[in-house]
C-alpha cells in the first residue's frame, strides 16, 4: 500500500491546479490558503486529537440518535487550547486581508470567556447563541462566525470520525439508511455531493462527514418531480454539476471524484468550484 500523502502536500498540489484552472480567483487565494493551513495545523495538534475523543459517546446512544433522525453530536466537544490560539491567529489573518478593525476587535474579545462561548456555539451550529455573543460585545457576526467555525471544525471533524466512521458496522449501516439532507453528525447542510464509484455522498460543510443520499432528490426539501433537475453548466467538464430545485429554490454542487475529499481540503474544492455557485445564484437559486 502506498503511504498517505500529507495534507499540506495535497493542498499545495490542489492550489497549484486551481491557479491554472481558475486564474480569476488568484486574488482570494492567499487568504484561503492561510485559513486552510491553520486547520491543517490543528489536525496535527495532539491536544486537539485528544479533545476530539474525550468522553466518547456510547454506540447505543449513537444508534438511538440516528434512528430518531437527530444529529449525533448534541453537546460540544472539549475545547482545546490550540483552538483558542487559532481564533487569535485567524482574527489576525482576517484583519490583514481586509477585515481590519472588525477582526481585531473579535480577536481581543475571544481572548476572554467569549472564546469558549463562540467555540461551543459553532460546534452546536447555534446561530442564536453566536448572535447574542456578537451583540453583547459589539462584534461583526459574520466575521465572528467564520473565525469560530474555522477554529472549531477540526475538532468536530475528528469527533465525528470517532463517533461515526470508527464505531463499527451497525453505525455505518445506520448512516447508510440516514437519507436526510442534514449531516448525521453535526446537523449542518452539505457543501457538495461527491459521486464516488457510482455512490452519491453528501459532504458536510462543517465537519466533512459523508452520508449517502439517493440521486434524483432535492437534499433540502425532498422534491423528486419535474421541479428538481441536474444540469451541467460546462459541457467540457461533465463531472461538475448543479442540482437545482424550483420548489425550495435551493441548489447543491455535485462533483465526480476518484476518492472522497479529505478534511479540510473539501473547502478547497468548494473554493475552486465557486463558478458553479455564481451560475446557480445568477438564476435565483440559493445555497443553504
Amino acid at each position: 500500500m502506498m503511504p498517505a500523502i500529507p495534507l499540506r502536500e495535497l493542498a499545495a498540489a490542489r492550489w497549484a491546479q486551481v491557479r491554472v484552472e481558475r486564474p480569476d480567483v488568484e486574488p482570494a487565494l492567499p487568504l484561503h490558503q492561510a485559513l486552510i493551513s491553520i486547520q491543517i495545523g490543528l489536525l496535527d495538534d495532539a491536544e486537539v486529537r485528544a479533545a476530539a475523543v474525550h468522553d466518547p459517546a456510547d454506540t447505543v446512544q449513537v444508534l438511538e440518535h440516528l434512528a430518531a433522525g437527530s444529529r449525533v453530536m448534541d453537546r460540544s466537544p472539549l475545547a482545546p487550547r490550540a483552538a483558542f490560539a487559532a481564533m487569535h491567529d485567524l482574527a489576525r489573518v482576517l484583519a490583514d486581508h481586509g477585515a481590519g478593525e472588525a477582526a481585531s476587535k473579535i480577536g481581543a474579545a475571544l481572548a476572554g470567556s467569549a472564546g469558549l462561548v463562540a467555540f461551543d456555539a459553532s460546534c452546536l451550529r447555534d446561530v442564536d447563541a453566536m448572535r447574542a455573543l456578537a451583540q453583547q460585545h459589539g462584534l461583526n457576526l459574520q466575521v465572528l462566525w467564520l473565525i469560530a467555525e474555522v477554529a472549531s471544525a477540526p475538532v468536530v471533524h475528528l469527533r465525528q470520525r470517532a463517533l461515526l466512521e470508527e464505531s463499527g458496522e451497525a453505525v455505518r449501516d445506520a448512516i447508510a439508511s440516514w437519507q436526510r439532507g442534514t449531516c448525521p453528525a453535526c446537523g449542518a447542510w452539505p457543501v457538495v455531493a461527491e459521486f464516488f464509484y457510482g455512490e452519491r455522498l453528501n459532504r458536510c460543510s462543517y465537519c466533512a462527514s459523508m452520508w449517502p443520499v439517493a440521486p434524483g432528490i432535492c437534499t433540502y426539501c425532498g422534491e423528486t418531480g419535474d421541479a428538481f433537475q441536474t444540469i451541467v453548466p460546462d459541457r467540457a467538464r461533465p463531472g461538475r454539476r448543479l442540482e437545482l430545485c424550483r420548489t425550495c429554490g435551493g441548489y447543491l454542487k455535485t462533483l465526480d471524484v476518484g476518492q472522497p475529499t479529505p478534511f479540510p481540503l473539501l473547502a478547497v474544492e468548494d473554493f475552486a468550484t465557486n463558478d458553479l455557485d455564481r451560475a446557480a445564484q445568477h438564476h435565483g437559486f440559493r445555497r443553504r
